[in-house]
């Protein structure tokens, strides 16, 4: 009985130590009990082996102190998975709506790129179409005036060719 009360009391320390807050509340408000304390440390002092009708008075408050325990640990653990699987349900919804969100971005962006870029070449397009309609005028001009400027001396130095050519 000694081992078993020893025993006990290694359990209680690693149970209080380990177990979360709660838990660990309702084992020391289950076993601060003064009247199983001091039972158990009577047996401890008094008794090698406990008579039968104190065993009797101790195991049942035990058990239902354990079953107590093990009922509050299982709705503890059962808030908790349920906890966790809620939070892992928000996690996967808030992932999947920044995923959405993000692929909306980028499909905006490229097609407001392609916009940008497709007006840059109409407008690149119609400069160009300006630049070669500006250079063709100055060339025409720039053609009309050499021709209205060289066109008299050319006619002269022909005339002075053919002059000098008389057969």
């Amino acid at each position: 009985m000694q081992k078993t009360v020893k025993k006990s009391a290694a359990w209680f320390k690693t149970i209080t130590k380990s177990a979360p807050s709660k838990i660990r509340e309702l084992i020391i408000k289950f076993f601060s009990n003064g009247s199983i304390i001091n039972k158990i440390i009577e047996i401890k002092k008094n008794l090698n082996f406990p008579p039968s009708w104190l065993l009797s008075s101790i195991y049942p408050i035990i058990e239902n102190n354990m079953n107590a325990i093990t009922e509050k640990s299982n709705q503890f653990i059962n808030q908790s998975l349920s906890g966790l699987s809620s939070n892992y349900d928000d996690f996967t919804s808030k992932q999947k709506e920044l995923s959405d969100s993000f692929n909306n971005t980028i499909e905006n962006m490229i097609t407001s790129n392609a916009e940008r870029i497709k007006k840059l070449d109409e407008e690149l397009g119609n400069e160009l179409t300006k630049s070669l309609e500006s250079l063709g005028s100055s060339l025409a001009t720039l053609s009309s005036k050499f021709a209205n400027d060289y066109g008299p001396i050319t006619e002269n130095l022909k005339k002075i060719i053919d002059s000098t050519n008389i057969k």
